[in-house]
């Protein structure tokens, strides 16, 4: 499977969906329920941000809680567009 959009491991969809909501995203937050998704990337740590590009290449992986307006996130988020 994969994904250009985020992907959640380990929290249920009610919390997923409140996230979401708080933060305003639009976007949907699919949930990787079997961690089979996770597997496939090597991590070193939770929480792991992994942008992969719509030709199923890594863009972007991050350890820890990502600063979302640093440029060394955002710019390799705006790349894809």
């Amino acid at each position: 499977m994969i994904s250009r959009q985020p992907l959640n491991v380990g929290e249920d969809p009610e919390t997923v969906d409140r996230f979401r909501q708080d933060f305003g995203l639009e976007l949907p937050l699919p949930i990787d329920s079997d961690a089979s998704v996770m597997r496939s990337y090597p991590m070193s740590g939770l929480p792991t941000t992994f942008v992969i590009d719509t030709q199923g290449r890594l863009a972007l992986r991050t350890t820890g809680e990502p600063v979302w307006d640093h440029p060394e996130i955002l710019e390799p988020v705006r790349a894809l567009k």
